[in-house]
């Protein structure tokens, strides 16, 4: 799962990366395409900048690659499945969020079998209307498309996004700290991004929190509110992990204790 390892998401961000030889003329038509292909998925939220790779082999998410591609429409979105939802299911209101991610095809790779190794990049958010649903055939779950419906995150004074990228960069080297190896903590360093929009990418997913807390990084009004929200994740772990080696060390105190004499003198510490 993304987010493992900073290592993992130092090698997979790339927020300037440019595209790959895929599409004719590389045209991304923007607000003149009404409607866009539809890929709920579990564990996965993606934040602008995150570059992702996936194996396609589902007949309609099969169709929805070969769509791109006929089509000549490198953009789709990538929404978080619900907890405990199947993305076989043929609804989809019930199985992912409002808020998702537009993300662009890189490179498709397509393998003897018919199945497909696509990579993506994560772009803005935006949100989640379904538009229309294509069936590809029975006993398949149908393609869903969404309506092309940008949600830009709001930005502030540019010095309090700096202020709240600051706090929350010093809590996550904390986290860091703790969750991530001694070797990974410079690369982490070199790997962080100058741009804000990017660094509160890098934090949000990096952190090894549920899906869901991600997601409301995600839904966040603006830049600082999702940095907030980062934030308060990270401490809210920080703390846990507090809680859970304090008690490790009082069951290891109490294993390692002498018995007591029984005779009604001092306790044993």
């Amino acid at each position: 799962m993304w987010g493992e390892t900073a290592t993992a998401f130092a090698r997979c961000f790339q927020p300037n990366l440019s595209y790959l030889p895929l599409f004719e003329g590389h045209t991304w038509y923007g607000s003149l395409v009404t409607e866009l292909p539809l890929f709920p998925l579990p564990n996965i939220v993606v934040f602008p900048g995150m570059t992702l790779p996936l194996f396609i082999f589902e007949e309609r998410y099969k169709r929805m690659v070969r769509l791109c591609v006929e089509q000549n429409q490198r953009r789709l979105v990538i929404v978080l499945a619900k907890q405990g939802a199947s993305v076989s299911d043929s609804g989809v209101h019930e199985i992912c969020y409002d808020v998702g991610s537009y993300a662009d095809i890189l490179s498709v790779a397509e393998n003897p079998d018919g199945t497909f190794h696509i990579l993506t990049h994560g772009q803005e958010r935006c949100r989640v209307a379904v538009s229309r649903s294509e069936s590809v055939g029975a006993g398949h779950a149908p393609l869903h498309f969404t309506r092309n419906l940008p949600y830009p995150l709001a930005r502030d004074d540019p010095n309090l996004e700096r202020l709240a990228a600051w706090d929350a960069l010093e809590v996550f080297r904390s986290y860091s700290e703790v969750f991530f190896p001694t070797e990974v903590l410079e690369q982490i360093e070199s790997a962080l991004p100058d741009d804000l929009l990017f660094q509160a990418s890098f934090i949000c997913a990096n952190l090894r929190a549920p899906a869901e807390a991600r997601q409301r990084m995600l839904e966040a009004p603006s830049l600082i509110a999702r940095f907030g929200a980062a934030q308060e994740t990270m401490q809210a772990l920080l703390k846990a992990h507090r809680r859970d080696a304090q008690d490790a060390g009082g069951a290891l105190d109490e294993e390692g204790a002498e018995p007591s004499s029984g005779s009604g003198g001092t306790p044993q510490a």
